[in-house]
């Protein structure tokens, strides 16, 4: 083999491996929640989306986002994604004792806030 066939082959080899790095899908986003029921009613959506998140904001929703894009993938499925709910839970005392939840007092509240005369149990 002649010294400029080496050099050919040689080069193509590097060329041939630059363009194969290029096609190697790249991940675009950090997370992607796949497959949820997203409720965005600012923005009119309530259907079954992905959501990609990158740099801890939201990157793109649509309704199909290859599962190669991201580095990690949430499945979503059954479950719902929608944005402003953080913690939404409360420890509800009652009178001004110390540690006397709500839960202990003679009068039970319900989700709707109607107090009912049954005894916590």
């Amino acid at each position: 083999m002649k010294k400029t066939s080496v050099i050919r082959s040689f080069r193509f080899s590097i060329v041939f491996f630059l363009f194969s790095m290029g096609t190697v899908s790249a991940q675009s986003f950090d997370i992607l929640i796949k497959g949820g029921h997203v409720l965005d009613i600012k923005n009119g959506i309530d259907k079954i989306m992905d959501v990609a998140i990158k740099e801890g904001k939201i990157a793109k929703i649509d309704a199909e986002i290859q599962a190669n894009q991201a580095v990690t993938l949430v499945d979503a499925k059954g479950l719902y994604v929608t944005p402003g709910l953080i913690d939404i839970h409360s420890h509800n005392f009652y009178g001004t004792q110390t540690d006397t939840y709500l839960s202990d007092c003679s009068i039970v509240y319900d989700l709707n806030g109607l107090a009912s005369e049954e005894w916590a149990e």
